[in-house]
This record gives C-alpha cells, sequence and structure tokens, in this order.
C-alpha cells in the first residue's frame, strides 16, 4: 500500500514551527494534487493497492513499525479530516479527494458556519460550473483571469467572502 503523511514540524528542533507537506493548507491544490499522485502510484502497483493519509500525531503503529525507529512527538499537529478513520487507524486517500472534490448549492456555501471540509477562503471553488456563470457570470477560467482585487470584490458581491 501506499501511504501519504501530514507532518508538522515542532518548535525547538532547528527549524521554524510550521506544516509542511500536505498539512500546510488542508485544502489546497497541493494536497490535491498529492493525493491525486498517490492514488495513480497506488493504481501503477497493483490495482487493489490502497492509498492512505496517515496524521501527524496519529501514527498506527503498522506504520511506525514500517520505520527502523520512530520519535513520537507530543507537539504533534493534529489535522482536522472530513472523513473518519477505517478500522486501523488510517484516512482512505480516495474518499478524502471525493470530499475535496464536493460541490454544493450557492445557499450552502452562503451559510454560516460553512459545510464541514469547505475552504471558507475558496468558496467559489465549491459551486458547480452552472452555479459558478449564474453567480459571477463568467465561467471559472475567466474569473481565473481577473487581479486578485477583483476576483474578492467579486466574491464580496456575490455573498462568497
Amino acid at each position: 500500500c501506499v501511504y501519504l503523511w501530514c507532518r508538522w514540524w515542532p518548535a525547538g528542533n532547528g527549524r521554524s514551527s510550521r506544516l509542511t507537506g500536505m498539512g500546510t493548507n488542508q485544502h489546497s491544490p497541493d494536497q490535491q494534487l498529492a493525493m491525486k499522485t498517490a492514488v495513480d502510484y497506488a493504481k501503477s502497483i497493483s490495482e487493489d493497492c490502497p492509498a492512505y493519509v496517515v496524521v501527524a500525531g496519529s501514527e498506527p503503529s503498522h506504520f511506525t513499525a514500517l520505520f527502523p525507529w520512530w520519535v513520537d512527538v507530543d507537539t504533534n499537529s493534529k489535522l482536522e479530516t472530513t472523513n473518519k478513520c477505517d478500522q486501523k487507524g488510517l484516512l482512505h486517500v480516495q474518499q478524502q479527494l471525493q470530499a475535496l472534490e464536493r460541490k454544493f448549492c450557492v445557499e450552502d456555501l452562503r451559510a454560516r458556519p460553512v459545510p464541514n471540509g469547505v475552504d471558507p477562503a475558496q468558496l467559489e471553488t465549491y459551486l458547480t460550473d452552472t452555479d459558478f456563470e449564474v453567480v459571477f457570470g463568467m465561467s471559472h477560467e475567466a474569473f481565473s483571469r481577473l487581479p486578485g482585487w477583483k476576483q474578492k470584490q467579486a466574491k464580496q458581491m456575490a455573498g462568497l467572502y
């Protein structure tokens, strides 16, 4: 199987306190790309090869046993996840991807709190193509070419900011 590990570098170890890898932004395109790569790599090994997300601070013993030594660090960040772990304490990458790629109606995205697993800074990315064009009067592609300040202004006017 393939593991995708989210890691936190704690303070005082010569590195700045920051999330690295998939943990930097749970809703980033980089996270989705990392997950898609893990799924593709697992499929290249075998159609039956599973891909899992392992969250720092919640590593199951069968994962840590793969390494010659393992040090649990109390300051590890437990990242929020939108799906529950399986009986082995693992998150299936495919389920996480599906949660990140969900689409919502405009009313759900305008409601507070926003739906679970939704990045509040990028609500527009969760709209269907049809809803996006109705709300913004343009395609996703045209919107992405706008300068940042115009995107922000359009999101505020649409109630998605």
